[in-house]
């Protein structure tokens, strides 16, 4: 009676755990915030994709929670000393959260679409990521937004 006891106080003390597990576990159907591998980055630098652009950075509907980039990022030094920097390079402490040197400008992004956006990456090569790295860039290279 005691072995079937504990055999089933360590069942389910696991079952929380193995939630937990699953619930922080990357999903097999949503994007990488890394690029994938043999990925082409093509960013032009039209009029058309920056206001395309700009309009996603102050959508609040591709969040969960609310949430538009311009929510955190309400003008162009509000990114912090780095975003300045020509990417890629160091960000979001790319080492130790995601075991690479440097990041680019296309993933940074969409590290705050799963973090504060609390939603899904965007879908690698897609407008949305294509018009919203181009507004990015050309915010880091005029200085404003």
């Amino acid at each position: 009676m005691n072995l079937v006891r504990t055999t089933f106080c360590i069942a389910m003390l696991a079952i929380p755990l193995s939630i937990h597990a699953q619930s922080n576990a990357p999903r097999m159907d949503e994007p990488s915030v890394l690029r994938p591998a043999g990925y082409k980055a093509r960013y032009p630098a039209s009029k058309p994709a920056i206001d395309r652009g700009r309009q996603l950075f102050n959508d609040t509907q591709l969040s969960t929670n609310g949430r538009a980039c311009a929510s955190c990022h309400v003008d162009a030094s509000s990114f912090g000393a780095g975003f300045k920097q020509p990417y890629p390079h160091a960000a979001m402490n790319s080492k130790a959260r995601f075991g690479v040197d440097t990041m680019n400008l296309d993933e940074v992004i969409q590290v705050c679409m799963k973090g504060p956006m609390r939603s899904v990456p965007l879908e690698w090569g897609s407008p949305e990521l294509t018009d919203m790295t181009t507004y990015l860039l050309k915010v880091q290279s005029s200085g404003t937004m």
